[in-house]
């Protein structure tokens, strides 16, 4: 293999210096030796889903879609909020619940901005007598998505937070566009505007409603669209894009024999995947002793975008 910092000239010495007088089917086996391992060249970092840096975008440890980074406005956190799959009841997109079936009253404590879904959410489950899709806070923290359970109903800010990175909410991750109340989502705040016989739940109206990226006064007995989120530590991923680096371009050099043709030359053995032929008569010092001799040559680069090796 093609120790790194090596160029096509210490290689080509290399070679020189091992083929001189020996058989050709001898200096194959030497050329192959020097090229770079012919596959997808090893992935500079961890995706932020497998433990690694993450950012606004990216599939979450819980295969959730973040939405909130540490140096979002507002959150004092200094966690990565993730947003669940719409899958996550079971068919898409997302399910419904209701605040609290049991009762209209105000529970006390709750917060409106980010960072304080998590606690909202385990007092509306004490608080609240309701079972089932019937206490939609306690339904999302007993549930188990992407093999993890911290998840949570998210409070006032958090769900305007993740409606302004509706950009990303697709496919999987797109919200309930169906009509005004299927767009309208449950959070774990309350409004302090409470009103007899309604309640004070505070719902955000997301894609497809008639208000979408605003709060409104919601009923608690009332099914309406629900999101799990969680929130998580991990690194932030750099601002800049810095791709993988690419193995060096491979010259391919063979010795040529009396009356071969090097474009009809055909060697398998030394073809990455995707790539064969592209030789052409060339001519090497190593190929002959003092005088130097023909050769056929190619020269290979792999190709980051394509993630494949080419002929150049």
């Amino acid at each position: 293999m093609l120790a790194t910092g090596r160029t096509l000239r210490t290689v080509a010495s290399d070679i020189a210096a091992v083929t001189t007088r020996l058989p050709l089917t001898v200096a194959l086996a030497v050329v192959a030796c020097t090229l770079v391992a012919l596959a997808a060249p090893a992935q500079a970092s961890t995706t932020c889903q497998a433990g690694g840096a993450c950012a606004i975008g990216d599939v979450g440890p819980g295969g959730g879609i973040v939405f909130i980074a540490p140096g979002t406005t507002g959150n004092s956190s200094g966690k990565f909020f993730e947003a669940a799959p719409n899958t996550w009841n079971g068919s898409a997109p997302d399910g419904t619940a209701q605040w609290c079936n049991a009762t209209n009253a105000s529970v006390a404590g709750l917060g409106t901005v980010i960072g304080t879904g998590i606690t909202n959410s385990a007092s509306i489950a004490t608080a609240c007598t309701s079972v089932g899709t019937d206490d939609a806070a306690e339904y999302v923290r007993s549930r188990t998505i992407g093999g993890l359970t911290d998840w949570f109903l998210p409070s006032q800010d958090e769900m305007l937070a993740l409606y302004g990175q509706r950009a990303y909410l697709t496919g999987a991750y797109a919200t309930n566009q169906a009509d005004s109340d299927a767009a309208r989502y449950l959070t774990s705040s309350q409004q302090s505007d409470y009103v007899v016989g309604f309640s004070n739940a505070s719902g955000a109206y997301m894609q497809g409603s008639g208000a979408p990226g605003t709060i409104a006064l919601i009923s608690k007995a009332y099914p309406f669209a629900v999101r799990p989120v969680r929130m998580f530590t991990a690194a932030v991923a750099s601002s800049v894009s810095t791709a993988p680096a690419s193995p060096a371009d491979i010259l391919q050099q063979v010795g040529r024999l009396h009356g071969q043709v090097c474009s009809s030359l055909s060697l398998p053995a030394l073809d990455p995947a995707g790539v064969s032929g592209g030789w052409q008569d060339s001519w090497a010092e190593w190929a002959v002793p003092v005088t130097g001799g023909p050769v056929c040559t190619r020269m290979l680069h792999y190709s980051a975008r394509s993630a494949s090796w080419m002929l150049i």
